[in-house]
């Protein structure tokens, strides 16, 4: 289908970021509404780059184009930091079991997970 692992480490970051603010963190419609839902937190991709993983979906297949010239021509926006998408407070307290993920150790492996254009990373 043209998937590479960097579809299914997005899916992962998703997934741990839901997990960890409780609720879905693109809750799109269709795929516009969920792009800009996505751009509204992360920072948009480079639009020279034409090999976006999230933009392989085989679903999107029939207007992939349309829909590149519709991402190409939005604003970019620089996206919110990491911090502040995963404050404190959505963690647990700090302990000192070495088990327990600290929540700058989830926010940092976050964002190398939930990197819209890995090329640029």
């Amino acid at each position: 289908m043209g998937y590479t692992e960097n579809v299914d480490i997005w899916s992962v970051g998703c997934i741990m970021g839901e997990m960890i603010r409780g609720g879905v963190l693109f809750p799109g419609t269709d795929h516009i509404d969920q792009w800009n839902k996505i751009i509204a937190f992360l920072p948009t991709p480079c639009p020279k780059q034409s090999n976006w993983a999230l933009l392989r979906k085989s679903s999107c297949r029939g207007y992939s184009q349309l829909f590149r010239n519709y991402v190409e021509n939005r604003p970019r926006y620089p996206g919110y930091s990491f911090d502040r998408l995963f404050p404190d407070v959505l963690f647990p307290a700090e302990s000192t079991d070495h088990n327990r993920l600290k929540a700058s150790q989830a926010r940092d492996l976050l964002s190398r997970m939930l990197v819209i254009d890995p090329s640029e990373g």
